[in-house]
């Protein structure tokens, strides 16, 4: 070991991430508290079926849709419809069922609580929509992303220094919108979608040369819970896939039956995986094969793909909200030793949803903080970024190179503050927010009379 270099011990990272959680947490409570809710946007789509299925006992989303989200109908002790009550749902583009299953114990937990409180006098609205309810399941997926960093740390400690790991997995988190999304805006599938992508790198990259028939089964259900998160994770697959070309190239005539064997295992847990959303869509919209994402007006055109617009719009362009993700890319192609091998299946997966996204009409995501949709890639990312981090470590030393990663960070704080006052009026619902709506009028009024 080189003289000077400290090694984290257990204890001191388990301090790290416990304090992690608690700042992801404490940003989270207070803009609950200034906004007063963390449920809009996608997530009141996410929310429906969760509150539908735990509170009603039922897939029935009329009334979850004619909700009418604000401080004071969420904690109404009668939050009957609000709004207008959509009777026809094949009209309303609820998203896919995935968060729902990752979230429903704890929104279980929260609902005891709840009656708990009551059992002892406290008025608290069993109504599904309550602060604790939101709070309790907020926090929850907090902790999807620190238990996401922890395994990717973990991973990447097997191949590369601890030092190089842990800066790699706090760039992540710091630098990119997997910050905003893991501590301002959580009632979202990508905590969820974070987590089990960095499960889903961690057994493929570790185990991808000797997994048996179940392990390959139990990646293709990991792959198909996956999907109906987001759905645009099934080109996950590629990965596999490419593992499974290559055991048919070298392996012998026995063993490439084997491989067919593995593979088609694999197929049926991602049906076994997406199976939830097959069901609950016929539930709603009467037919197996209806996606929620098919609804509406977006749609792919291959022939005006905004790839650039990915990288180079001003605000949303990967080169400015995240620029590790460049650093990434370029990582991927350094990789040398037996991470080699895992350059083709991570590029085949990152190029293709760049692709894919860069060709959706709906490339901008609305109201996003930078490019959202590809939060699911930083696990593959990362082993780029470690590349870049170990390669720089030849030239700079260990301070340079956190120096470094604190501007980085600190460009993320300013856009994060820039995103809210100046280029969008992000999440929120209504004239119920009002006292986020009065905050961001007194500080726009305050720059105003500093000019």
């Amino acid at each position: 070991m080189k003289r000077g270099v400290r090694v984290p011990t257990m204890s001191r990272l388990v301090i790290l991430w416990t304090t992690l959680f608690l700042l992801l947490s404490m940003l989270f409570l207070v803009r609950y508290h200034i906004v007063g809710q963390a449920i809009y946007g996608d997530g009141i789509y996410y929310w429906a079926y969760t509150r539908s299925l735990i509170i009603d006992h039922d897939l029935d989303l009329r009334n979850e849709g004619a909700h009418t989200y604000g401080p004071r109908t969420n904690n109404s002790f009668s939050p009957g419809p609000q709004g207008s009550d959509t009777t026809d749902l094949s009209k309303n583009k609820y998203y896919p069922l995935g968060p729902t299953l990752l979230w429903s114990p704890f929104f279980i937990v929260a609902h005891l609580l709840v009656l708990l409180a009551i059992a002892t006098g406290a008025p608290v609205p069993t109504n599904g929509y309550a602060d604790l309810y939101q709070i309790t399941v907020g926090l929850i997926n907090i902790g999807f992303v620190v238990v996401g960093l922890v395994l990717l740390n973990t991973l990447l400690r097997k191949y590369f220094s601890p030092f190089t790991s842990l800066t790699t997995s706090l760039l992540v988190l710091f630098t990119t919108n997997l910050f905003y999304y893991g501590s301002l805006d959580v009632l979202n599938s990508h905590p969820s979608s974070f987590l089990l992508a960095t499960l889903f790198s961690y057994c493929f990259v570790v185990y991808r040369e000797k997994m048996n028939t179940k392990q390959w089964l139990s990646l293709g259900i990991l792959l198909g819970v996956m999907t109906i998160i987001r759905l645009q994770d099934s080109i996950f697959i590629l990965m596999p896939l490419s593992l499974f070309l290559r055991q048919l190239n070298v392996s012998k005539r026995n063993k490439k039956f084997d491989s067919f064997v593995n593979f088609f295992a694999f197929l049926v847990g991602s049906f076994v995986g997406f199976l939830p959303q097959l069901i609950a869509s016929a539930i709603i919209y009467k037919s197996f094969f209806l996606i929620p994402y098919t609804l509406g007006s977006d749609e792919l055109n291959f022939l005006d793909n905004k790839l650039l617009h990915l990288f180079l719009d001003s605000q949303k362009g990967l080169f400015w909200y995240s620029p590790v993700f460049i650093t990434g890319l370029i990582g991927l192609r350094l990789l040398k030793g037996k991470l080699a091998q895992v350059r083709l299946p991570f590029f085949s997966a990152i190029l293709t949803s760049l692709f894919l996204v860069g060709a959706w009409s709906g490339w901008s995501q609305g109201e996003s903080y930078g490019m959202r949709m590809f939060i699911s890639l930083l696990p593959l990312l990362s082993f780029g970024i470690a590349e870049m981090v170990t390669l720089v470590s030849r030239y700079l030393s260990k301070p340079a190179i956190i120096i470094i990663g604190l501007l980085f960070v600190l460009q993320n704080l300013v856009l994060i503050t820039a995103f809210h006052l100046f280029f969008h009026n992000p999440t929120y619902v209504g004239d119920e927010l009002s006292q986020s709506g009065k905050l961001k009028t007194e500080i726009l009024h305050h720059l105003q009379r500093l000019k």
